[in-house]
């Protein structure tokens, strides 16, 4: 027969177990939800030239506060010589301007600012690992936010582009126009990166599965962080 005090401490293992077993359901579900809920801090950005054509695509997203958005440099390579439009548009179809106020050309970085609040997201402390799952929210060739996953293939790659070194995280997300500046989410929906370009071969044509991150130490700088 099992004595009072086993049956004591085979209670409170099966106690034990089942609160371990409660907790890590929570984790995965409030993970999975913090994932899904920032493509809401995420925005379409589309530049207009002073005749209203649109000239340009791409994606940013809210970081560090609830109205500052980073995305790319080259999308608005010549907003502030001809003074053209920058207009966002975020899920709920809503267009507003945006002002760029930082530009950072050799990281391909650049800082906008909002005039409606967003729940900006958060930046992961380190570097992601190699082969670590990842997720973008693109807005690819203007069809609207859309998410897509794949792996860290390179974490940090050193590339040679016309005679200067740049640092990358090289992944295996395919990305087209309108993907730049998508954030590079980790599992927790944190920010580990930003989509920059894709690999091309000699004649001009994208390589599907290589395209390249900037990486977060170069986001966190240009925000101060």
């Amino acid at each position: 027969m099992m004595k009072i005090r086993d049956k004591v401490k085979y209670k409170a293992i099966i106690l034990l177990l089942t609160l371990l077993l409660i907790n890590m359901m929570f984790c995965l579900t409030s993970c999975s939800y913090s994932l899904e809920k920032s493509i809401e801090s995420v925005l379409e950005i589309s530049v207009y030239d002073n005749e209203n054509n649109l000239i340009n695509q791409g994606t940013g997203f809210c970081v560090k506060d609830s109205f500052t958005i980073v995305s790319v440099a080259h999308l608005f390579e010549y907003v502030i010589e001809y003074d053209y439009k920058i207009i966002a548009t975020n899920l709920s179809n809503e267009n507003y301007p945006l002002e760029l106020v930082f530009s950072d050309v050799e990281n391909d970085i650049a800082v906008l600012k909002t005039i409606k609040g967003l729940n900006p997201l958060i930046l992961e402390d380190e570097q992601p690992n190699n082969l670590e799952d990842i997720y973008m929210i693109g807005n690819t060739r203007g069809y609207g936010l859309v998410f897509n996953k794949g792996i860290v293939s390179l974490r940090e790659k050193t590339l040679f582009i016309n005679e200067t070194e740049k640092k990358v995280i090289q992944t295996n997300i395919t990305i087209n126009p309108g993907d730049s500046g998508a954030p590079v989410l980790n599992k927790n929906g944190h920010v580990v990166g930003m989509m920059s370009f894709r690999l091309t071969d000699g004649n001009g044509q994208s390589v599907d599965g290589v395209s390249f991150s900037v990486l977060l130490e170069h986001i966190q700088k240009a925000l101060g962080a």
